[in-house]
């Protein structure tokens, strides 16, 4: 994953710290290489987690990489349905939301 793709914040934080970037980068490339899981499968896992969380910036980062790696609007709907069974509707509709935005945001991209 490049620095481009990432949000504007990310992208300053590994400007000021690059050598932090750089562990935390490899980090993340080691997890994701170590076991069978496909890079797609990895994003909608991630977007579970900090959806749940609630955290807007990583959420749709995820959801942004998880199109990018294939996955469909269905596929990441599904994954956001599996938060409302812990975290309650109003939780999920919002993560809902935010993908949607995300999901507009790569449309008008690619139509140009």
């Amino acid at each position: 994953m490049t620095l481009a793709n990432l949000p504007d914040s990310l992208q300053k934080f590994a400007a000021k710290y690059p050598k932090v970037w750089k562990v935390y980068s490899k980090l993340g490339e080691e997890c994701t290489n170590a076991g069978p899981l496909k890079e797609k499968d990895i994003h909608l896992i991630k977007m579970g987690i900090y959806g749940s969380k609630r955290q807007e910036t990583p959420f749709k980062t995820h959801v942004r990489l998880a199109l990018r790696s294939g996955a469909s609007e269905d596929e990441v709907s599904h994954a956001i349905l599996q938060i409302l069974t812990s975290e309650g509707l109003g939780p999920t509709v919002r993560v809902w939301n935010w993908a949607n935005e995300v999901i507009r945001d790569e449309a008008r991209k690619k139509r140009g």
